[in-house]
């Protein structure tokens, strides 16, 4: 909503704001097996409440969301949602105590599964369009294509005694 449209490009820029402070102040990262790390810890006061503030009102925003929407859109919402607040959560714990990487990895990779999910059971995006569209460039690609390298390999074969220019 427009309400929440600050918070949306606060969230834009908090990864620039990071990339501004790790340049300035590089010895801001650690590595852990070779990893870079930005420790929670280490991240200055106005950074950290800029991370906080935008997560907190960005978390405020869906919960409003899903307070206010209809049932389908709520299921879209709780498919979109709750694997991305599994994985950061951790994430998040990930850094602090060793938990393993196959878990980290496994719950990265459900956020995507979870997302797909809800765009093809539950309508999310009005996917029918988007499918019917690229199908239908597919295709388009596919017969170009395919009439490109016909004409191609006619035009070589009719011309190949004529030079190699000509074919």
């Amino acid at each position: 909503s427009r309400w929440f449209r600050p918070v949306l490009w606060t969230a834009f820029a908090t990864p620039l704001i990071v990339c501004v402070h790790l340049t300035i102040d590089p010895d801001a990262r650690r590595f852990d097996n070779g990893v870079g790390v930005y420790p929670f810890q280490d991240i200055p006061l106005p950074i950290s409440t800029v991370i906080l503030g935008t997560l907190a009102l960005s978390m405020a925003s869906i919960v409003l969301r899903f307070v206010r929407a209809a049932p389908d859109v709520r299921r879209q919402i709780v498919w979109v949602v709750y694997p991305g607040v599994i994985a950061q959560t951790i994430i998040y714990v990930g850094e602090a105590v060793p938990i393993g990487d196959p878990l980290r990895n496994f719950t990265i990779v459900a956020v995507p599964v979870c997302i797909a999910i809800a765009i093809t059971r539950y309508r999310l995006y009005d996917i029918d369009l988007v499918v019917s569209r690229t199908l239908v460039y597919a295709g388009l690609v596919a017969v170009i294509t395919g009439v490109y390298f016909a004409l191609l390999g006619v035009a070589g074969s009719l011309f190949a005694g004529h030079g190699t220019l000509a074919g």
